[in-house]
């Protein structure tokens, strides 16, 4: 497959109990587009988040959650947010305006050197305080 667009990243994203889905996916969509620019040439541009959790964090699970068809944040005056299944456990989809926020799984792991790793890419568990050696 030849895809023609831009990917815009975000690769260590936390998706926080405090936060609400619509309004982080709208300003995921506003942060990346105005970082990667507008295309002018027409092409579309796909954002791609991925959101790794800590140790005791369900960001992903609960993203994957949401259902179908998410209500427009109260500050905007958008469309509803659709939700859109992959092939893979480890990643969906949401779409709005016909533009694209994909979500993919990752892990944070603190290392006993109280170094920060981040698994992108799996839903695996990996304790926290093994040595760095161990955690790569």
């Amino acid at each position: 497959m030849k895809y023609r667009g831009s990917i815009l990243v975000d690769s260590h994203v936390h998706f926080h109990r405090c936060c609400d889905a619509p309004a982080f996916l709208s300003a995921t969509l506003s942060n990346l587009y105005r970082t990667g620019g507008p295309r002018s040439d027409g092409i579309s541009s796909v954002a791609v988040l991925a959101v790794v959790d800590g140790q005791k964090e369900d960001g992903f699970e609960r993203l994957t959650a949401l259902g179908t068809n998410l209500p427009a944040p109260d500050f905007a005056d958008t469309d509803r947010w659709i939700s859109h299944s992959t092939d893979e456990q480890i990643s969906t989809g949401f779409e709005r305006d016909g533009r694209y926020v994909v979500i993919i799984q990752g892990r944070q792991i603190r290392t006993r050197e109280r170094l920060e790793v981040l698994a992108i890419g799996t839903d695996a568990r990996i304790d926290d305080g093994q040595s760095i050696q161990r955690v790569i």
